[in-house]
Order: C-alpha cells, then structure tokens, then sequence
C-alpha cells in the first residue's frame, strides 16, 4: 500500500531535510510510503528489520536504500499525478490512514 506524505513527522530537524532536498534534489515530499499489511512501516525479511520503504524518483545522486526507484523522474511524475488524480481509497487496516493501491514485490 502507498500513501503520502512521506516526510510528514520530521520534527524541529525537518527543515535541515528540506534544504537537504534543494541541493540534492530528493524532495521527499513528493515521496510515497510503502507500507505492509499488517506490519505498518517496518517489515522482517530473513530475520532482518527493515523498513522506510518508499516509492520515489531517482535522485542525482542514484542511491537507493532498498525502496523502489523511478530511473525517470518525468515518468515518475506522470505516475504521481495518475495516482493523486485517483486519489487514496482504499483503507489501512488498523489506522485512519488511506492508501493509493497495493504493490506486490516478488
């Protein structure tokens, strides 16, 4: 399930972030939170926590800590507007939160 926003809750550091996301160009606003079913945002994998899961455009830099990465951020605005278009139906389980739609990782 992905939701926004994903820089929601930074705290009295958030605007260190922001600036972060000027000069590095990985505005995290724009970001959507990948959040398992029943774990929230943070999952076991082969006995390892993991979690910040995100959907994002490639920042200038190319890095990725594991969330899924648009290579193209024209195509991942295309697909951030289709999703905010349609908007968030689809409830949380568990929350008040609404999600955007479901991703299966395989």
């Amino acid at each position: 399930m992905a939701y926004k926003n994903a820089a929601a809750g930074q705290g009295r550091a958030g605007w260190i972030r922001y600036l972060a996301a000027a000069v590095y160009g990985a505005d995290r606003r724009h970001w959507f939170i990948l959040w398992r079913e029943g774990a929230g945002d943070t999952t076991i994998i082969n006995g390892i926590k993991r979690g910040a899961f995100r959907l994002h455009p490639m920042g200038p830099r190319g890095l990725s800590e594991g969330c899924i990465t648009v290579v193209n951020s024209d195509q991942f605005n295309v697909l951030a507007d289709y999703l905010h278009k349609h908007g968030a139906t689809l409830p949380i389980p568990g929350t008040t939160l609404k999600a955007y739609g479901y991703v299966d990782v395989q």
